[in-house]
């Protein structure tokens, strides 16, 4: 009896994990083109070069790569997220910012304010309600305005930022072993831009982090390989925004220039003392305009704006959130009322022309090259891009597919040019049938005829021709 028990625990001990089972995935097909979609919140397009990030790597062999991409104005987290599923500036969408105001509600929007998730405050169409409103289903993990009330992806998780990383993939992946899986998936990590804001993007500490999410990359390539999927699915992989080194000796204080009650700065609650950034929105008190605007001005390392005067590639002006004056530090400056203790090391909102404010890009899949480098594009066509790659028609944006074809395995023109060929030949097939046809027919009857002269007559049945 003993040594039976002794068999029995021998068995169990040499019998494969739960975690074993589990890695041996079932075979998935899918039925229709799937994106996924990925940010890594603030990962600037050289941070691939600073450590070894061999997933990443993969992906730019087996797929594409930009030079890097141009975020939107202003280089901020929630309007840059919000244009790539849009296809819309900042000025269109009316996401501004992290934070702002409404003249018309009377009302701050920033994360956490009461109306924060009212669809109000959101324009334009995501890709998700795209995709939905072509009887598909999506699912999102975190991206913002994702819990925009009234626009909702079929599947999504309220914001937790403590929840693991693999945990958010995990999610993908049980969505796609599904009996009806979504053909778009999205998720976003907040890495590494928490790290970046703290240590500044040349940190060892941040080199860490990159490996990290290089590492969460990995998890989804091998669980995707696992699948049979990872030649299904299309997958690409952006940020929002690079990062800026900040230092103590680079402060813009408004106090030595103007008194702090000739205007109001757009500031976090709470913050409105003290604020600190890289821009503001300032809304001079009644009849102060002038005075505030041309203090201002004055200031070293400020761009002032008049709202009329914000630079139309900006994309920025044309909307009502705009307060009167845009103030916009140089790179690498930080704007505070007065002097104060810099606690980051690194920012970002700053203009879209500085080259550390620019994001990734990497995709891989069925409708992608491979091993090919693109040129820099603008962020807003990335939206067109996965409409096109699930077969939907997009909603009315900022965008252009032909900005990015160069991705493309089939470019959309060459499509355009095949279909117009193939009607084209088939016009000339058929002039040519018709010509062909009546060349046989006058061939024939004159024929007959002379035939008849001739005394032989041949009865060519008139069934034989559909005249």
């Amino acid at each position: 009896m003993k040594f039976g028990r002794f068999h029995v625990f021998i068995l169990f001990l040499f019998l494969p994990s739960q975690e074993a089972f589990a890695s041996v995935n079932k075979k998935i097909t899918l039925t229709q083109p799937t994106v996924i979609l990925i940010s890594f919140d603030g990962f600037r397009w050289d941070y691939l070069d600073k450590v070894p990030t061999p997933n990443f790597d993969s992906i730019v062999r087996n797929g594409v790569k930009a030079k890097h991409i141009i975020n939107t104005f202003v280089t901020k987290t929630f309007p840059n997220h919000y244009t790539i599923v849009t296809g819309l500036y900042e000025e269109s969408h009316g996401i501004l910012g992290n934070n702002m105001y409404d003249p018309v509600f009377n009302e701050t929007f920033h994360i956490g304010s009461p109306s924060f998730l009212d669809i109000k405050w959101w324009n334009g169409e995501p890709v998700w309600i795209t995709n939905q409103k072509a009887f598909k289903k999506s699912a999102v993990v975190f991206w913002p305005g994702s819990e925009v009330k009234g626009q909702t992806p079929t599947h999504f998780l309220k914001y937790n930022n403590k929840l693991p990383f693999k945990k958010r993939v995990q999610y993908l992946l049980d969505q796609l072993e599904g009996n009806d899986p979504p053909s778009f998936l999205a998720a976003y990590f907040n890495e590494p831009d928490h790290t970046g804001h703290q240590v500044g993007p040349n940190s060892p500490e941040l080199h860490k982090v990159i490996r990290r999410v290089d590492n969460v990359t990995g998890y989804l390539l091998k669980s995707l390989q696992n699948r049979g999927l990872l030649d299904q699915v299309n997958l690409i992989i952006t940020s929002d925004h690079g990062m800026a080194e900040l230092n103590s000796s680079r402060i813009i204080e408004l106090d030595k220039f103007l008194p702090s009650d000739w205007y109001t700065l757009v500031a976090w609650p709470g913050k409105s003392d003290r604020p600190k950034d890289v821009y503001f929105h300032v809304l001079p008190k009644d009849g102060m305009l002038g005075k505030t605007y041309k203090k201002l001005k004055v200031i070293p390392h400020l761009n002032v704006y008049l709202k009329e005067e914000i630079p139309e590639e900006f994309h920025y002006k044309h909307n009502r959130r705009v307060m009167p004056i845009l103030i916009v530090a140089d790179d690498q400056w930080i704007i505070t009322r007065s002097i104060s203790e810099i606690n980051t090391h690194g920012n970002h909102g700053y203009s879209n022309k500085y080259s550390d404010m620019h994001p990734f890009f990497l995709a891989q899949g069925p409708a992608f090259k491979s091993n090919f480098i693109s040129e820099p594009f603008e962020n807003v066509h990335i939206y067109p891009l996965m409409c096109h790659i699930l077969g939907i028609e997009p909603s009315s944006n900022n965008g252009s597919l032909l900005a990015v074809k160069q991705l493309l395995k089939i470019a959309p023109q060459e499509v355009k040019q095949d279909v117009t060929a193939l009607i084209v030949l088939s016009v000339i097939s058929f002039v040519v049938f018709l010509l062909m046809s009546y060349g046989i027919v006058s061939f024939c009857v004159k024929n007959h005829c002379r035939m008849r002269q001739y005394g032989h007559i041949y009865d060519l049945g008139i069934s034989d021709f559909d005249l």
